[in-house]
């Protein structure tokens, strides 16, 4: 699963140098029917941004849309966030500031990507850069991290 996740040489080419969380995949989502995913992290120390990349194999198309339309409890709908095209009708964009994000399923595989525009291991600093704003660069980051993470579930 993991070799369906991000690089780290995309990462690096869109400003997100540092590795905060190894690609790792685990079998434990606590769903029966999407029981196996994989996440990477990856930060800008410098800016305090990141992105986060999530995929869940799953046993039906239904089961993967079902599964994704549960972060919309996480990150709530927010029709200025309107997700690209390419992902399909199931994709959704979504807001809980700091956090960024879209998540869709494609096929039998669910995605989810997040921009973190105050990400630091320091909670006292990240709770301090809770109101950074989604800037122009880092929504076209999303954008961009949307789009090739749906390529890879091809």
């Amino acid at each position: 699963m993991t070799t369906r996740l991000l690089s780290a040489s995309w990462a690096r080419q869109h400003g997100f140098p540092t590795v905060a969380k190894k690609a790792v995949s685990t079998h434990r989502t606590g769903d029966k029917k999407c029981g196996t995913a994989a996440e990477v992290i990856f930060e800008n120390t410098r800016a305090l941004d990141g992105v986060i990349d999530e995929v869940f194999a799953c046993s039906s198309a239904g089961a993967a849309k079902t599964y994704v339309d549960g972060f919309t409890g996480l990150y709530p709908k927010n029709a200025l966030l309107a997700p690209p095209l390419p992902l399909g009708k199931t994709a959704v964009g979504g807001t809980n500031p700091p956090l960024y994000a879209y998540f869709w399923a494609h096929g039998s595989y669910g995605a989810l990507v997040v921009i973190d525009t105050a990400a630091s291991s320091n909670p006292g600093i990240s709770l301090q850069e809770k109101n950074n704003p989604l800037t122009t660069l880092l929504r076209t980051d999303l954008v961009d991290a949307a789009l090739k993470q749906d390529s890879l579930l091809r």
